[in-house]
């Protein structure tokens, strides 16, 4: 893609955590005597107070690099919770050119021997699908649910609008939208050139890895349209699309009382104003390719 063409990116996870069972006490017992092994080495650092522990006896970081990190949590308080933990963001590590399936089983596999097996099975409970667009400015672009008014909220940094939520956070089905670039500087971290808005699905209680195959396309729920449009001289359309990209489309969407309005609204977004690079079906497509990548047990070249 060519400098200032907008356009997106690749489909990515940019943030996991999965439970793992350990099939019995004495690999359990394993686990618990390599994992305060690796303490003592330096490949991993104990955690002695934290809300971590709130639901676990044990936790532990494995330092991945340049401030990335892995959380691995171990011996829950409810019978019924799978034995291992695991947290971390597979996007920021591999930035550094570090696998982080990699260093968690160089850490495990020598107590845990049926841990490739075992995570193929693993219960995802939390997943971020992320994709970002390139070259357009989240000021310029509204995201939004295609059949029924959802929650939006939206928060701003110095009166700029640089993200919004669509849907409950409280569900588990969530999106995020947010200015990426702003984040990083906020953060103090070096960002690239030009201009990048991040779409983040967040996904919880997903199951298994495996699961995720037959998934339906959660990004078909939404709709994603560039602010624009003069709606046929509609006096109010340009008040709208204000509206729109100050409070978000979903909320603009659910201040019109007028249902068949409202309606005529959302479907002039989606037919006028829908950019021809954003496919959902084809961003959802990627995600054997994204699940294959984290899931490799093998060094990248």
């Amino acid at each position: 893609m060519s400098e200032g063409t907008a356009g997106r990116g690749s489909l990515f996870i940019d943030k996991i955590s999965f439970t793992l069972p350990a099939l019995n006490s004495t690999t359990q017992h394993h686990i618990i005597d390599q994992l305060q092994a690796a303490t003592f080495t330096g490949d991993l650092e104990s955690i002695p107070f934290s809300e971590l522990l709130k639901n676990y006896l044990s936790a532990w970081t494995l330092p991945l690099r340049n401030g990335s990190r892995m959380t691995i949590q171990a011996m829950p308080r409810r019978r019924s919770s799978n034995f291992l933990r695991v947290e971390f963001n597979p996007r920021r590590a591999s930035w550094y050119g570090v696998e982080p399936m990699v260093e968690l089983a160089r850490v495990l596999a020598p107590a845990f021997p049926d841990f490739a097996e075992c995570l193929i099975h693993a219960n995802v409970t939390r997943i971020d699908f992320a994709v970002d667009l390139l070259n357009v400015p989240i000021d310029e672009i509204v995201i939004f649910h295609t059949t029924h008014a959802s929650k939006s909220r939206v928060f701003e940094a110095n009166g700029k609008v640089t993200g919004y939520y669509v849907g409950s956070r409280e569900s588990n089905r969530y999106l995020v939208m947010y200015d990426k670039i702003a984040q990083l500087r906020s953060q103090g971290s070096r960002a690239p050139r030009g201009t990048r808005t991040r779409l983040e699905l967040r996904c919880a209680n997903v199951g298994s890895f495996t699961t995720i195959a037959s998934m339906p396309n959660p990004f078909e729920a939404f709709q994603l349209a560039r602010i624009g449009g003069t709606r046929n001289q509609d006096s109010t359309w340009p008040l709208f699309l204000d509206s729109c990209r100050f409070r978000g489309a979903q909320a603009a969407l659910t201040q019109i009382t007028d249902k068949q309005k409202r309606a005529a609204y959302r479907q002039a977004l989606i037919l006028e104003n829908r950019p021809v690079w954003w496919q959902p079906e084809d961003l959802w497509d990627e995600r054997g390719h994204a699940i294959n990548r984290l899931l490799s047990l093998v060094e990248q070249e």
